[in-house]
């Protein structure tokens, strides 16, 4: 008789610490297929479209853990790819995430931690998707972070406190530092976590908030197009231009 269960997932990992893999392999044997490799070579070699997820040392002894990220995501766009390593910096952490990786993780790491990104991606790809889809901002409080499993409660939580930030001062000139200290975390994490789960930049956030806020004060008969500019942090010849590239229409228009 036919088995109707489904295939089980694969996740690859590559690293060359036989305590980490054995490690890993604990971990994720029951409920996903795992493979195991202990070079770049052997890695590489191993990649397929059956591939989810590729939980890559950043150290292996005959290559670097960037070049074959890079290589991953180009064959491979579609795998998710965590990268673990004893010998972090920010410059290493800001170019995994430049180069593709989902998420980058320090050890030694905790077990909780790294089985809840695996099992989070892991329910991303059963739904058909390359990454997750970004949440709706306008929900984004305190204390969800039981909704998005896989994200960190402290760093689910900084985001939110940047994102609240910049609703409350939207029209000011806010710099990045601003949020970074906001969040608690530095520029890299920041950028990185803002965008996977707001969906936007922070400066692209910035401009739909204002320009969001602007659609609303043109309705206002009484306001000049100078006035409405002004209160979200434009000069009109700046706020002409780029409200009609954002939307196709001079503001003018929008009284209507």
């Amino acid at each position: 008789m036919q088995n109707d269960k489904p295939a089980k997932k694969s996740i690859l990992i590559i690293e060359d610490c036989e305590v980490t893999t054995e490690r890993l392999c604990l971990l994720f044997k029951d409920t996903f297929r795992v493979l195991l490799a202990a070079t770049a070579s052997e890695g590489l070699a191993m990649l397929s479209e059956d591939i989810s997820i590729v939980i890559l040392d950043y150290m292996l002894p005959d290559k670097s853990g960037l070049d074959i990220l890079k290589e991953i995501k180009t064959r491979y766009p579609p795998i998710s790819v965590i990268v673990i390593t004893g010998y972090g910096t920010e410059d290493v952490c800001q170019k995994a995430f430049r180069l593709g990786a989902i998420d980058y993780i320090k050890k030694p790491f905790g077990t909780a931690e790294i089985k809840a990104k695996v099992e989070f991606l892991m329910e991303i790809h059963n739904k058909g998707l390359e990454r997750r889809q970004p949440v709706f901002i306008g929900t984004l409080t305190e204390g969800v972070e039981n909704t998005l499993k896989g994200i960190p409660s402290d760093i689910l939580n900084g985001i939110i406190r940047a994102k609240n930030y910049i609703d409350k001062n939207y029209i000011s000139s806010i710099h990045i530092s601003e949020l970074t200290k906001k969040a608690g975390m530095n520029r890299t994490y920041f950028c990185h976590y803002f965008k996977l789960i707001t969906g936007y930049t922070f400066k692209d956030y910035l401009t739909i908030k204002r320009f969001k806020m602007a659609r609303e004060l043109l309705k206002n008969k009484n306001l000049r197009i100078s006035d409405v500019a002004e209160h979200v942090g434009y000069t009109q010849k700046y706020f002409s231009e780029a409200f009609k590239k954002s939307f196709g229409i001079p503001p003018k228009k929008s009284e209507d």
